[in-house]
């Protein structure tokens, strides 16, 4: 059979502290898998959003802004961001591009130490990943969904980022 190959885009999220009363630290791990015919389509889409919403190349379009961008975390963007968040999953949606996620309550799981929970995060998304490319496979056509993960580094120091490329 001929290889598939889409593109997996790995990141994680890591609280240091208690946000919630009924949540302990939570982290989590989550992918998107891209199959090859959405890459440049979605890619120029989000360029596309960008420039009509007037978001600077400087701001990173992310869930839980940094306090550092301005253009995210003004106030008066807010309907703007909230509409450029639709538009992007909408898109997303069209495009095919699926997510899996996998998230802890690092306080609750106890027979686990940090590090094997995180460890085991991994594990599942992986899990997760194998099962949506393996749903993509197309006998008829002949074609088997293969990956390359992408990953940013993990949330944490370099100590962190070293163990989990080990």
């Amino acid at each position: 059979m001929t290889p598939r190959l889409h593109m997996i885009f790995l990141d994680d999220s890591m609280q240091s502290r208690r946000t919630r009363k009924e949540l302990g630290r939570v982290a989590a791990l989550g992918a998107v898998i891209v199959p090859p015919e959405s890459l440049k389509v979605f890619g120029d889409y989000v360029k596309m959003l960008r420039v009509r919403y007037g978001v600077p190349t400087s701001s990173e379009i992310k869930w839980s802004p940094s306090p550092n961008d301005s253009w995210m975390r003004a106030r008066e963007n807010t309907p703007a961001r909230v509409s450029l968040y639709e538009k992007i999953l909408q898109g997303a949606r069209i495009c095919q591009i699926r997510s899996v996620y996998a998230a802890l309550d690092l306080d609750a799981v106890t027979w686990w130490d940090e590090d094997e929970a995180k460890r085991r995060l991994l594990e599942f998304v992986y899990e997760r990943v194998s099962l949506s490319l393996e749903a993509s496979d197309d006998e008829d056509a002949g074609t088997r969904s293969v990956g390359v993960v992408v990953a940013d580094t993990p949330s944490g120091d370099r100590k962190d980022e070293k163990k989990m490329v080990a």
